[in-house]
C-alpha cells in the first residue's frame, strides 16, 4: 500500500491465451521389429531415444540390452516428440513382440491433434504499481496452466513462466503465484518457449496497459523500463553477458524505427479504414543444460567418418553443426597451408542415433547442438593426437606432403586405434540469450485482414556456428510464434474433444502470413567466450519464436487508431490467435459505420 501510494498508479488486467498445437510435418510414428533372441529394434519419431528405450523395457519387463531405439531424423518435433510420442513407440513394440512381427504404427493427422496435446493454455491475473513517468515498481501476478489430464511437464512450464516473466525489463519487485489445473484435455506437453511466450505477452500486455494510462508511447514505456545494462556486463566474456542495451540501440537505428512511427501515425491520420502499426519487443532467454554430450567418431580406411551421437535431428540442423564440429577439429591435423590435403566435409556422415549410446538425453531446450558437438570435438582430439605420429612418419618418408586418405591408410596399417567415444559434461550454469524485433503491419478494419509489412530482427548468436542454419531457426521460430498469435485458434467442445483437429479448421501460417519485407540480422558479437559449449556460440532454437510479441504489438497500434475514430476507449484487451473476427471486433467497426450517406461518406480507397 504505501509503494503504490507513492508510485501514484496501480494497474489491473487479465490475459488469456489458447493452446497451440505442435504441427509437426512429421505426425507420430513408429516401427518395431523383432530380432533374434528376443530382440527388438525400434525405429521411432522422437526427441528421447533413452526414455523410449526405458518404458518398451518397462512394458515389456525386458533388460535394456535387449531394446535397440533408432532415430534417423524427426519430421519435426517442437517438444511434441517427448514424452508424447512414447506411447506409440510403446504400443508398437508390445504388438511386435506379442505376433514376432514387424508391426508400423502411424497417426493420421486428426488423430494427432486430438492425442498429443498442445501448448499450456493459461490465465495470468496481473496487478501493476507505477510511477506516473511509467516506470514499474512491483508486479504481482496470479497465474492457472491447463495441464490436460495428467501432470506432463507443468511444472517446468511453471518455472518457465515464473523465471522469464519480466523479460528484458526491470522489475524491482516480483510477486507470482502460480499453479497448473487439471483438465478434461489431453495432456499438454512442452511446446517451443514453454511458458515463455505466455509470460512475454503478459508482460508486453503490461507494457502496453501502462502506456496508455501514463500517456505515453509504448516504445517509450519499454526503453524506460528495459534493464539497464553497465557497459562490463555488455562487453562481459563470460556466461554473465547480456547485450540487450546494445541490441535495442543498433535495432532501432537500423530499423529506422522513429521514422517507420512517424509513417504510421501519418498513415493512421489520413485513412479511416486500413490502419498501420509499428512495435520493438526483446526476449531474455536463460539457456540451460540437461544432458550429457556422448559422440563416437570412427575413420574408415577410406578416409571417410562416420558419427553417432546423442541429439536427436528434429530440423535444427543440428547434424550438419557436427559434421562441421568434425571436420574442423580432425582438420587440426594439417596447417593452413596443407588444407589440399585435408579431410572434405563431404567424406563425415552422421549415422543413426541409437541408443548403442547409453549417455542420452532429451534433445529439447536449444542446446543439444552445442553438447552433441562438445562430445564430438572431445572424441576427435584424442584421434587427432593418434594420427600426428603417423603423419611425422610419412612426411620422413615422401618429404612432399601428405593427405589425410594417406595418413589414414598407413594409421590402419600399423593397427593405430581409429575410433573413440568423446564425452562432455557442461557445467551446471546458465547463460543469457538476447534478441529484439521490429514488425510493421498493416489492419484492414472493415474486413479484419492483417498483412505484416516487415519484421527486422537482430539476435546475439555471438560466434554463430552456422549462421545460414541459424537465420533459418530464427526465421522459423518467428513464424511459428505469429501462427501463434494470429491464425492458430483451437476450437475445444465442452466435452474436451477437439473441434478443428485437421488443417480445415486449424490454420498453421501460411505464405500470407510471413512479412512482405523479412530481415534477421545476427549481432556482431566476437568478445563472449562459452565455458558452457564445445564452441562461443549462443542457442538459437527457441527463443526467436517470443519476439512475434512485436507482430502483437503492432496490430495493437493499427486497432487502436480504428478504436479511436469510431469513438471507443484507448484500452482493449486483444488476446492472441487474433483472427479476422477478433481483430475486426476489436476495431469496433460496425454496419451502421459502414453506412454511405451523401452527408457523411467514408472514404473506402484505404
Amino acid at each position: 500500500t504505501e509503494a503504490a501510494i507513492i508510485a501514484g498508479i496501480i494497474l489491473s488486467g487479465v490475459v488469456n491465451t489458447k493452446t497451440q498445437k505442435h504441427f509437426y510435418l512429421e505426425p507420430q510414428c513408429a516401427m518395431a521389429i523383432p530380432d533374434e533372441e528376443g530382440k527388438l529394434v525400434v525405429s521411432t519419431s522422437t526427441q528421447t531415444t533413452a526414455e523410449t528405450l526405458e518404458y518398451i523395457a518397462q512394458n515389456l519387463c525386458l533388460p535394456h540390452n535387449m531394446i535397440t531405439v533408432k532415430q534417423r531424423r524427426a519430421g519435426g518435433g517442437f517438444g511434441g516428440k517427448g514424452s508424447r510420442a512414447l506411447p506409440h513407440a510403446v504400443a508398437a513394440a508390445v504388438a511386435a513382440n506379442a505376433i514376432r512381427r514387424p508391426v508400423k504404427l502411424v497417426l493420421d493427422r486428426a488423430t494427432d491433434t486430438t492425442m498429443t496435446g498442445s501448448r499450456h493454455d493459461t490465465e495470468a491475473t496481473y496487478q501493476v504499481v507505477v510511477q506516473k513517468s511509467g516506470k514499474i515498481v512491483a508486479i504481482k501476478c496470479d497465474g492457472i496452466f491447463g495441464g490436460g489430464f495428467s501432470k506432463d511437464w507443468t511444472l517446468c512450464e511453471l518455472c518457465c513462466f515464473g523465471d522469464l516473466f519480466s523479460s528484458q525489463y526491470d522489475v524491482p519487485h516480483l510477486l507470482a503465484n502460480l499453479k497448473g489445473l487439471e483438465t478434461n484435455l489431453a495432456s499438454n506437453t512442452p511446446m517451443r518457449g514453454p511458458g515463455v511466450i505466455q509470460a512475454c505477452l503478459t508482460i508486453e500486455s503490461i507494457m502496453e496497459h501502462i502506456a496508455v494510462e501514463v500517456g505515453m508511447t509504448p516504445d517509450a514505456v519499454r526503453t524506460l523500463n528495459l534493464i539497464q545494462v553497465d557497459k562490463a556486463t555488455e562487453e562481459a566474456t563470460d556466461n554473465k553477458q547480456n547485450t540487450i542495451a546494445r541490441i535495442w540501440r543498433e535495432l532501432h537505428e537500423s530499423s529506422h524505427f522513429h521514422e517507420k512511427y512517424n509513417s504510421a501515425v501519418d498513415y493512421n491520420q489520413r485513412n479511416r479504414w486500413k490502419k498501420r502499426g509499428i512495435a520493438m519487443t526483446p526476449v531474455k532467454f536463460f539457456m540451460g543444460f540437461h544432458q550429457t554430450g556422448e559422440a563416437y567418431v570412427k575413420i574408415y580406411r577410406d578416409g571417410t567418418v562416420g558419427i553417432t551421437h546423442h541429439g536427436c535431428e528434429i530440423g535444427q540442423g543440428l547434424n550438419m553443426k557436427c559434421i562441421q564440429m568434425a571436420a574442423d577439429r580432425l582438420n587440426c591435423l594439417f596447417s593452413s597451408e596443407e588444407h589440399d590435403g585435408a579431410l572434405h566435409i563431404s567424406g563425415i556422415r552422421v549415422e543413426d542415433q541409437n541408443t548403442f549410446l547409453c549417455q542420452v538425453g532429451l534433445t529439447g531446450g536449444s542446446t543439444t547442438s552445442e553438447v552433441a558437438t562438445g562430445g564430438i570435438h572431445s572424441a576427435c582430439a584424442i584421434l587427432v593426437e593418434r594420427l600426428k605420429p603417423v603423419k611425422e612418419k610419412l612426411l620422413q618418408e615422401s618429404k612432399s606432403g601428405v593427405s589425410w586418405c594417406a595418413i589414414v591408410d598407413r594409421a590402419h596399417n600399423d593397427g593405430v586405434q581409429l575410433a573413440e567415444l568423446g564425452h562432455f559434461r557442461p557445467p551446471d550454469n546458465q547463460y543469457l540469450s538476447a534478441g529484439a524485433a521490429v514488425s510493421e503491419v498493416e489492419v484492414d478494419a472493415v474486413t479484419g485482414e492483417m498483412a505484416i509489412l516487415s519484421s527486422h530482427i537482430l539476435f546475439d548468436c555471438a560466434k554463430s556456428m552456422n549462421p545460414a542454419i541459424d537465420v533459418g531457426q530464427i526465421e522459423g521460430a518467428f513464424v511459428q510464434g505469429i501462427g501463434f498469435f494470429t491464425t492458430e485458434n483451437i476450437k475445444v467442445g465442452e466435452d474436451g474433444s477437439i473441434q478443428n483437429p485437421s488443417t480445415w479448421g486449424y490454420k498453421i501460417p501460411s505464405s500470407q502470413c510471413i512479412p512482405l519485407n523479412f530481415r534477421v540480422d545476427l549481432l556482431d558479437n566476437d568478445r563472449w567466450k562459452n565455458n558452457s559449449g564445445a564452441v562461443s556460440s549462443k542457442a538459437v532454437g527457441e527463443p526467436p519464436l517470443m519476439l512475434a510479441t512485436s507482430v502483437w504489438a503492432a496490430m495493437r497500434m493499427a486497432i487502436a487508431s480504428a478504436r479511436a475514430d469510431a469513438g471507443l476507449p484507448p484500452h482493449f484487451v486483444l488476446p492472441p490467435q487474433a483472427t479476422a473476427e477478433v481483430l475486426l471486433q476489436a476495431c469496433g467497426t460496425t454496419t451502421a459505420s459502414l453506412s454511405v450517406t451523401r452527408a457523411n461518406e467514408p472514404n473506402m480507397s484505404g
